[in-house]
């Protein structure tokens, strides 16, 4: 109680100090005269005029003026009066500028006035409170951050699979798209590790997707191998782009079984070239389903195209159905289907695929044979029968002789079918019996008999053919046909006649053909190649007309365009495409002449070449013309001196003399070269003109070489050129 009073009375002090101050300021100064009248008013001492009061000031005196006048009490002793004091009038200050107040400082705590225990136990619970309110403000902003990186991570990755399908804008297409690995493109990898996630992604931006996007996305989702897949698979098999249909096809064949629904209802829906890639497709899956859908085909009544693709098809399956299916498909009367269906048997038989259920097809064969009353259906039959009959047995023998016999009595009928297919199977046998047989064939007057016949003889491989050819004078023929066979022959049994060392008697064969045939482009192209390549090793010779004949040729053909110069040698890609590139006409007909060259040339031919050669503005052939001759230079000199009997001839000596004075002046024209560079070390005027006067000496001189003996010397022409600049520039001459 005690401290609440002296708070009222601290609190009334300076609230009458503060009223005083204020009345003091703007109250009138007083004078005190001792009583007051009974009127109630104060009289004035008239010294100083009335000042105005403040507000405050009026009431408190209008209040005091409406008090009630107390009764006056008994007068008490006077007292003696005092002297009045001077009154200090306070004078009017000017008026102050409010300066702006400072900033307040940080309110402070302020606690009440309690005891001490209780003052530091309160402190200690707001101090604990305070603390315990901020270590949870971390723990707060640390699970913000945590959940917000969590949430990131999972909308980036749910944003992975658009990103990585975007990507497929940057993929390139492959050269080799049949070899082409996925797993090892930059842009195809990250959407297989993604996996099946980006396939929905895939599915809806198909049929946008650019060309090199939609061979990206056919090439990788072979490995997802999901049924919601073929959503892409199938608009791609039946599209325009045979490489998308590919893709798809082998996609569809990863995918297996879960492909054949979808794949099955696509042949139902389409007809013709459409079904060319879905029945690949359902081969490629090599499920039984599949097999079992081709099989059902076979026995429709379909096209000779579609019966290529299921024989395709087909030939995915090891199956003894599937085998079966081939051979029903192979008895066509169209030569194309019959041709697929014993090539796909023929690998089957090498692969070893036929040989455990061969006695079963051997009898279903046998049986169409005896049972077909068409000559066309028994041809089909005995083309099959030649891939059949070489099938091994378990004992280690095969079928041929089974069919031998009445093979070779079908070759005697006079139905042409039945006539080709026995000789072409019996060239599949190896019957070296009857080679005289199919050497009359080759004249035959059907051309179907007559080729039937030539392959029989190229299959059966025996030595006495070649000779036969040649002895046959097959090249003599007018017929078109027998020199096609002929040149066939003679191209598969080369190695043949090259053992035997009769190459120069086939050389000149080969030449009678080209002179008699030079009209007719397609024979004498064929006797060409034949002609290049029975001069690649052994040593030949050609007559004055074989020789001009080559020159025609050569100026036949077409001028090659000039090659631009390389200041950088050819790097080793370049260097192996230009090895493996096939030579054009022209180029092989300087390889001819080079190889002859090469050997002992007659002096005529020679000359022959060098005319004929100088009358052409190619410089390319003046340049390989030029290239032989230097062979043949270094050749005679070298027969000059280890030979001198067959030097003692005029083409050799006269050679001979001529390449000795060439000699002279390239010696001597590389002694002046030789003088000329010292010259131009120290750039000296007199020894640069000297220099110059050296190297124009030397050029002039391989220029009178080159006229003389027809011979080319580029590079040292150009050297010289590139010397005689150097000189020009030292000497500051443009």
């Amino acid at each position: 109680m005690s401290l609440d009073r002296d708070k009222i009375k601290k609190k009334r002090s300076s609230s009458t100090s503060r009223t005083s101050s204020r009345t003091s300021a703007t109250a009138k100064p007083r004078v005190k005269t001792g009583k007051v009248p009974a009127s109630g008013k104060r009289k004035s001492t008239g010294t100083t005029p009335r000042m105005k009061s403040s507000t405050t000031g009026e009431k408190r005196v209008a209040k005091k003026a409406t008090r009630p006048v107390k009764q006056a009490r008994p007068p008490k002793k006077a007292k003696p009066a005092k002297k009045a004091k001077p009154v200090k009038v306070k004078q009017e200050k000017a008026p102050k500028v409010r300066q702006p107040k400072p900033p307040k400082p940080p309110r402070k705590i302020k606690f009440p006035k309690l005891g001490i225990k209780k003052r530091e136990k309160k402190m200690k619970g707001r101090v604990y409170r305070s603390v315990k309110e901020r270590s949870l403000i971390p723990l707060l902003v640390l699970l913000l951050i945590v959940g917000g990186g969590v949430g990131f991570t999972y909308w980036y990755d749910s944003q992975a699979p658009i990103r990585l399908v975007g990507d497929l804008k940057n993929f390139d297409i492959p050269e080799d798209l049949q070899n082409f690995d996925p797993r090892n493109d930059p842009v195809l990898v990250p959407i297989l590790r993604e996996g099946e996630g980006c396939l929905p992604e895939l599915i809806k931006k198909y049929p946008a997707m650019k060309e090199n996007e939609k061979i990206g996305t056919l090439a990788l989702i072979r490995y997802f191998k999901n049924e919601e897949s073929m959503k892409i698979l199938s608009p791609a098999l039946l599209s325009k782009d045979e490489r998308l249909k590919t893709l798809a096809a082998t996609a569809a064949g990863f995918m297996e079984e879960k492909a054949v629904a979808t794949l099955r209802e696509d042949l139902k829906k389409t007809s013709g070239e459409q079904q060319q890639y879905i029945i690949n497709a359902l081969g490629q899956t090599k499920t039984p389903e599949a097999l079992n859908i081709l099989l059902e085909e076979v026995d429709k009544e379909i096209s000779a195209e579609k019966k290529i693709y299921i024989i395709e098809a087909l030939s995915n399956y090891t199956e003894q159905k599937a085998a079966e299916g081939i051979i029903k498909l192979g008895v066509d009367k169209n030569r194309d289907v019959v041709q697929k269906a014993t090539y796909i048997l023929e690998i089957h038989r090498q692969n070893q695929v036929l040989h455990p259920y061969a006695s079963a097809l051997v009898e279903m064969v046998d049986s169409k044979l005896i049972d077909s009353q068409s000559a066309v259906e028994r041809a089909r039959i005995i083309d099959i029968i030649g891939v059949i009959g070489k099938c091994t047995k378990p004992s280690g023998d095969n079928y041929v002789n089974r069919f031998r016999g009445s093979i070779r009595k079908l070759l005697n009928n006079d139905n042409e079918e039945e006539k080709a297919a026995a000789a072409r199977t019996l060239g599949v046998f190896g019957d070296d019996q009857y080679i005289d047989r199919l050497f009359k064939l080759l004249r035959h007057k059907s051309e179907l008999v007559a080729t039937s016949a030539a392959e029989a003889l190229v299959k059966i491989g025996d030595s006495e053919i070649p000779t036969k050819v040649l002895e046959n004078s097959f090249v003599d023929s007018n017929s078109k046909v027998i020199l096609t066979l002929t040149a066939k022959l003679l191209n598969e049994y080369y190695l043949y006649l090259l053992k035997d060392q009769k190459i120069q008697e086939t050389v000149e064969q080969i030449f009678r053909v080209m002179h008699r045939h030079k009209t007719n482009q397609k024979i004498a192209g064929e006797y060409f190649e034949l002609l290049f390549r029975y001069t690649e090793t052994s040593p030949f010779k050609m007559s004055t007309k074989d020789s001009k004949l080559l020159v025609a040729l050569i100026k036949k053909t077409p001028t090659p365009p000039k090659k631009k110069k390389r200041n950088k040698p050819l790097t080793r890609a370049e260097r192996e495409r230009e090895e493996s590139r096939t030579l054009t006409k022209r180029e092989k007909l300087f390889v001819i002449i080079e190889r002859y060259m090469k050997h002992s040339p007659q002096e005529g031919n020679l000359k022959l070449f060098i005319s004929g050669f100088n009358q052409m503005q190619d410089g390319d052939a003046k340049e390989r013309l030029h290239k032989a001759l230097e062979e043949y230079r270094k050749k005679c000199r070298a027969c000059h001196q280890q030979k001198p009997v067959e030097a003692n001839t005029k083409s050799w000596q006269n050679w001979y003399t001529t390449m000795q004075k060439v000699d002279s002046f390239i010696a001597k024209a590389d002694e002046k070269i030789a003088q000329a560079k010292p010259l131009m070390v120290n750039k000296l005027k007199a020894d640069l003109e000297k220099a110059e006067k050296l190297l124009k000496s030397a050029q002039k001189m391989y220029q009178d070489i080159e006229e003389k003996t027809q011979f080319k010397f580029t590079q040292k022409m150009e050297d010289i050129s590139t010397l005689l600049y150097e000189t020009k520039k030292a000497r500051g001459i443009k």
